[in-house]
């Protein structure tokens, strides 16, 4: 498609026929320009990145729509893509820092509650994490370095909603804070 509204219109009518959203994902324009200091916006990013997983991820047949725009945009490979989802499962070790460490190298904000999309919050041995994967947030309950349980829970009230067995924490930006050999190191 040529523009943004036709791709979307093009969606909208593809889910009434599909009866599902979940079989007709939408693949938007990253709309940015360094020079004027505009960059994308992050639902974009996050329906972008969604869209990315479950063309990498479901082995279910889908309908992508984009735009030509999309289409040409470079975003990260597969590769790196993959890499940087967290999968998290009950009784995995994942030591609390790692977890914290990756998720701020992808793109995720700290906050005081984890209650928008790209945001996560500590509270002793707990970590919420709302991932833009779903549409609501992620509680885990550590215990030690131990994943002792997954739920989600609603951000309004933090009422549980249900528990989980294993969730996906995808990025939340195009682009990966950049670590190990490929780095540019700072002499003192």
């Amino acid at each position: 498609f040529n523009s943004r509204g036709d791709a979307r219109n093009a969606v909208d009518n593809l889910r009434f026929f599909a009866g599902s959203s979940e079989k007709v994902r939408y693949i938007p324009t990253l709309d940015f320009d360094f020079h004027r200091n505009i960059m994308p916006n992050p639902e974009d990013c996050w329906e972008k990145n969604t869209a990315l997983f479950h063309l990498l991820n479901d082995s279910s047949p889908a309908i992508y729509v984009t735009t030509v725009g999309a289409a040409i945009q470079k975003t990260l490979t597969p590769d790196h893509f993959i890499e940087a989802t967290i999968s998290i499962r009950t009784d995995m070790e994942i030591p609390r820092e790692t977890l914290v460490s990756t998720l701020i190298r992808n793109g995720y904000q700290m906050l005081p509650n984890a209650s928008d999309p790209g945001s996560f919050a500590i509270r002793g041995g707990i970590v919420d994490i709302f991932s833009p994967l779903y549409p609501n947030p992620l509680r885990i309950e550590y215990l030690g370095d131990f994943v002792e349980s997954l739920r989600f829970f609603r951000p309004h009230d933090q009422r549980s909603l249900e528990t989980a067995l294993e969730a996906h924490i995808i990025p939340v930006k195009q682009s990966l804070i950049p670590r190990g050999e490929g780095c540019l190191k700072v002499a003192p």
